[in-house]
């Protein structure tokens, strides 16, 4: 009985705070830049990827990660890096880039994420830009997460990010939103995932969708594709070997245009499990 009223509390805290920022409008956006850092669901996303993804997913593995990022893009391979660590619900994250206009971009992130309650996870990061275009350098990114999985096969989340809405040319910008579903069609095997991305100055019609679909051929062997509204497409691949992961993720836009691909390395000193759900590190 206490766990079921847990999982009531969690579902309408969860779904209460999805229609938060609904009335919220601003005069405009700010979307981070792209570099080193790939995109996977807030609903799926696992280890040190849910630093910059979903912070609520932090608390999900209890397992310490190190894991470093590579990225080849434009001829160049490792000018942009980053490293990102997490373990006991805390999250780091450093990323150093260039974007195509020749911009240096310097990024710090801190999360951390808290149990509410039978698998529902809360979250936040506070992420700063020390260095960047005039949009960025100096700027403070405060962001929340929520995920919930009360169920081994369905996974929800939700990600309201730039809360303190950093001003661009003296004026408040908007609030952005995602909200990302995950079911897995066989646990373990075959797991597919959608996710809507909007800021709060736009309907939910003006929302770019992603589609994507996670395949374990084995155990250790994780492939992953998506696609967005926008046709923007990105897949990988992660090879765990025990204490030890590899892979990547490349990425292109509209018409084939290459966005960089991301080489992984992830050392992990001790295996742990997700919590709520018992299940093992992804």
């Amino acid at each position: 009985m206490k766990i079921q009223s847990k999982s009531i509390i969690a579902q309408f805290v969860f779904c209460s705070l999805l229609l938060i920022c609904s009335d919220i409008r601003a005069v405009d956006r700010i979307e981070l830049p792209d570099g080193v850092y790939y995109n996977r669901f807030a609903s799926t996303v696992s280890g040190p990827e849910a630093v910059w993804i979903n912070p609520a997913a932090i608390g999900y593995f209890n397992t310490i990660t190190v894991q470093w990022s590579a990225e080849a893009f434009s001829g160049h391979f490792a000018r942009n890096w980053g490293l990102t660590t997490t373990g006991e619900g805390i999250g780091l994250s450093l990323r150093q880039f260039d974007d195509s206009r020749g911009e240096e971009y310097k990024e710090y992130i801190f999360g951390a994420s808290k149990q509410l309650g039978y698998g529902f996870f809360i979250g936040g990061s506070y992420r700063y830009f020390k260095d960047g275009s005039s949009d960025y350098i100096r700027k403070h990114f405060w962001d929340i997460g929520f995920l919930l999985k009360q169920n081994p096969r369905l996974s929800l989340a939700a990600v309201l990010a730039n809360l303190n809405r950093s001003k661009i040319k003296g004026q408040r910008s908007d609030i952005e939103q995602r909200y990302s579903a995950s079911y897995a069609v066989y646990e373990n095997i075959l797991e597919i995932s959608t996710e809507a991305s909007f800021s709060t100055g736009q309907s939910l019609s003006d929302a770019n969708y992603t589609y994507g679909i996670d395949f374990r051929p084995t155990h250790d062997l994780l492939t992953h594709a998506n696609l967005d509204s926008d046709n923007n497409y990105e897949f990988g691949f992660r090879w765990d070997l025990k204490k030890y992961y590899v892979g990547f993720q490349t990425r292109f836009g509209d018409g084939d245009v290459h966005r960089g691909t991301s080489i992984i390395f992830g050392f992990i000193p001790e295996l742990g499990k997700a919590r709520g759900q018992g299940r093992g590190n992804r």
